[in-house]
């Protein structure tokens, strides 16, 4: 992938930003939840040179208040160059809302990152932790279904050097009956 790849799913994730205004009334919060979602991002490692890619995620929520979720959420992010590192990733997430029912969101999360790189044939891999911290905003679409844009960035420790992660992400969210 090169850099208009890049380009078009950074402009594919504002698009569907937009398209996602002409939400519904606030949802009510209680039970499970299941997202997931696509978007683009940056690494930088110590170093190295920043990489950028595309991203997506799947995690299962459950409503601990109206304005408080709990998460766990697995996350993958490709590097767009020959021989970059592939992103994985287990997070434990808390999203906090400001309004019950839609509008703005801030996420914290702990991370259990592993960074894999091919190179010359020979795979290597790090692992470590990370802290991260988003915010978005919930644009309801039915009584079960929201979307949510999200900018979000974390940082870590991998084998002794800091790494650095911002993404950019739409994500849906569903609300099993």
């Amino acid at each position: 992938m090169g850099d208009g790849s890049t380009r078009k799913a950074v402009i594919a994730v504002c698009v569907c930003s937009v398209l996602s205004v002409v939400g519904a009334a606030a949802q009510t919060r209680e039970g499970l939840r299941i997202d997931f979602g696509l978007g683009v991002g940056s690494l930088a490692q110590d170093g190295l040179d920043t990489q950028t890619g595309l991203s997506g995620y799947v995690g299962l929520g459950i409503d601990l208040s109206e304005k408080f979720v709990g998460a766990v959420e697995a996350s993958v992010w490709k590097g767009s160059g020959r021989g970059s590192p592939t992103r994985s990733l287990f997070r434990l997430a808390l999203y906090f809302y400001l309004v019950a029912g839609s509008g703005p969101v801030f996420k914290v999360a702990w991370e259990f990152d592993r960074l894999t790189r091919d190179r010359s044939g020979e795979r290597s891999s790090i692992s470590g932790q990370a802290l991260g911290v988003g915010a978005g905003y919930d644009f309801i679409l039915g009584e079960r279904l929201s979307v949510r844009p999200m900018l979000y960035f974390a940082i870590g420790d991998l084998a002794g050097g800091i790494t650095t992660f911002a993404e950019v992400t739409v994500g849906l969210s569903w609300r099993p009956g």
